[in-house]
Formats: structure tokens, C-alpha cells, sequence
């Protein structure tokens, strides 16, 4: 069987990352093959480069026919709705972020994204915060599963950042958002018998 068709990497339009901690953080798959990973949020006006690269994919994997099946939903597309079934959580939330005026992907890598500034200076991945914006470099490709059948999925090998914006879920918070600075108690444990699982209940 010939190889699954993909396109040639390309510059992204500006989008806002979610789950930027999979920058940096694999996941195991089914396969138990680690991946790397996260959420691009897209304004709904600003695709046509995320639809032209899947058009590409559909059309030289699948052809003809591979356009009719694309267009009854049977190959499954990588450009989810915002405001669609996985744009809520498990229970039944809109993510944040998540609106009728985006799209959203959630592009995969077989390595950790390379990170860099607006400068194109090389960047921790660490620092980058999710619900901040930028621009990823990514592909689309096509798959076949026995189970889940055809479909196009993106690629991504880097991200830059470009511009801050709210923080979003997904990422690492800053411990002073939560904790003051206290005095160091160094009188020892408190008076017995007090503070232990059974005072819970009286």
C-alpha cells in the first residue's frame, strides 16, 4: 500500500494555544507510542490555509470519490467547530477559550515542539503559557484505521510566540497566584489529639 499522502510543512495564520504543556510533556497512545501535542485556536475567518492543506490531502490520498465521502463526514476532519462536541469538557462545559467564532486542531508531534520568541530566538517551552498567541509550523496528513476508517490529521514541529493574552487552562500556574509568604512555625506539632482524620467529624 502506497504511503499516506501528507503536504509540505507551512507557516500557520496567527492562533491562540491551549494544553501548551504538551509543548514539552508527551502522552502515551493507545499504542503506547508518546506523543507530543496541543490545542491551536483559530478565528473562524482566519482557515484558509488550514482548509486548503486538507482539501490537498483529501484530494491526492482519496481522489474523486475521497471529495463525495469527505463532504458526507466519512473521512473525518482535523478542523473541529468551537462551539462543537469537543470543544465541551465531561461536563458538558464550553472549554475556555472555546466560542462560535473559532475553529480549533490539535496537531501532534513525534518529538518535543521547538519553541521560539518573536525573534526567532530559541525559547523554553516552559514559558509558554497557554492562551497565548503565535504561529506554528505544521503539516496535514492523511490515515486509515481499521476501527475509526480515513481521515486528515496536522503535524506540528514548532511554535513561536508572538503576543500574550489571558492565560487559559492547560498550563502551569504561578505559585504566588496562590500562596503568601508565612513565618516559619517551629514550635513543633499542635496540642494532641487535635487536627487528626477523626475531628473532621466531631
Amino acid at each position: 500500500m502506497a504511503d499516506n499522502y501528507r503536504t509540505e510543512p507551512f507557516t500557520s495564520e496567527l492562533c491562540r494555544i491551549s494544553y501548551a504543556m504538551g509543548l514539552y510533556q508527551g502522552r502515551k497512545n493507545d499504542s503506547g507510542t508518546e506523543k507530543f501535542g496541543v490545542t491551536l485556536i483559530f478565528p473562524v475567518d482566519k482557515i484558509d490555509a488550514l482548509k486548503k492543506a486538507v482539501a490537498e490531502v483529501v484530494e491526492n490520498q482519496w481522489g474523486e470519490k475521497g471529495i463525495e465521502r469527505f463532504k458526507k463526514g466519512l473521512i473525518k476532519n482535523p478542523i473541529l467547530a468551537g462551539d462543537g462536541k469537543e470543544a465541551h469538557d465531561k461536563d458538558g462545559e464550553l472549554k475556555a477559550g472555546m466560542g462560535a467564532d473559532v475553529v480549533f486542531i490539535r496537531p501532534t508531534s513525534n518529538d518535543p515542539i521547538k519553541c521560539f520568541d518573536a525573534n526567532v530566538n530559541v525559547m523554553n517551552a516552559k514559558d509558554v503559557v497557554s492562551g497565548h498567541w503565535g504561529k506554528a509550523v505544521i503539516n496535514a496528513f492523511a490515515w486509515h484505521h481499521p476501527t475509526n476508517g480515513d481521515g486528515v490529521s496536522f503535524g506540528i514541529s514548532m511554535w513561536q510566540h508572538i503576543k500574550e493574552d489571558e492565560a487559559l487552562g492547560g498550563g502551569s500556574r504561578d505559585p504566588n497566584d496562590f500562596f503568601g509568604k508565612e513565618k516559619v512555625d517551629t514550635s513543633g506539632p499542635g496540642p494532641e489529639g487535635k487536627g487528626g482524620a477523626a475531628d473532621m467529624f466531631g
